[in-house]
C-alpha cells in the first residue's frame, strides 16, 4: 500500500448465531439456516448449531425439524434430558413424524431408560416399519432389557 493511500475498509456482518457472515454465506431463509445448523453439527460445532436451531424455533415454533435438530445437538453434547424435552415438543407439534420418536428413543437409551427408549422406537416403527434407525434402536433397547433372542 502506498503511503498516502487510504486503507480499504471491509465491513463484516455478525449473524444471529454470533459468527461473521460474508454476503455469499448469509442464509436467505429458514431452509438455508436449517441446513447451516446441520452442517455445524456435522462439523462437531454443536454449540453453534444449538444457537441456530433455537433461533429457528423462535421464528417457526410450529416446525418439528428444529426441535429434532436441538435434540441431536443435546444428545451429541451429552445433555440427554434436554434432548428428551426437545423431542417431546416436536412430538406435541406433530406425532406423525418419525424422527422425533427415534431421537426420543436414543435420548432415553443414553439416560439408561431402555424401557422408555423401546417405547419411542416402537412408536417410530408404527409410523414407518422400514426405518432402519428405529429397528436398530429397538435392537439396542431390547439388548439393554435382556430381551434379545438369537
Amino acid at each position: 500500500m502506498a503511503c498516502m493511500e487510504k486503507p480499504k475498509i471491509v465491513r463484516q456482518e455478525i449473524g444471529e448465531d454470533g459468527l461473521v457472515v460474508s454476503p455469499q454465506d448469509r442464509p436467505t431463509d429458514y431452509y438455508d439456516r436449517y441446513v447451516k445448523a446441520k452442517q455445524h453439527l456435522a462439523a462437531g460445532e454443536a454449540g453453534i448449531a444449538i444457537r441456530i436451531y433455537a433461533d429457528l424455533v423462535r421464528k417457526e415454533p410450529a416446525s418439528v425439524d428444529p426441535y429434532v435438530g436441538l435434540a441431536a445437538c443435546h444428545t451429541w453434547l451429552g445433555n440427554f434430558q434436554a434432548a428428551v424435552e426437545a423431542c417431546r415438543k416436536a412430538i406435541q407439534i406433530d406425532p406423525q413424524v418419525v424422527a422425533p420418536w427415534i431421537a426420543l428413543g436414543t435420548a432415553w437409551l443414553r439416560l439408561g431408560q431402555a424401557d422408555q427408549a423401546a417405547a419411542g422406537y416402537r412408536a417410530a416403527l408404527a409410523l414407518d416399519g422400514d426405518s432402519g434407525d428405529a429397528h436398530w434402536g429397538m435392537v439396542l433397547a431390547c439388548a439393554e432389557l435382556g430381551e434379545v433372542r438369537e
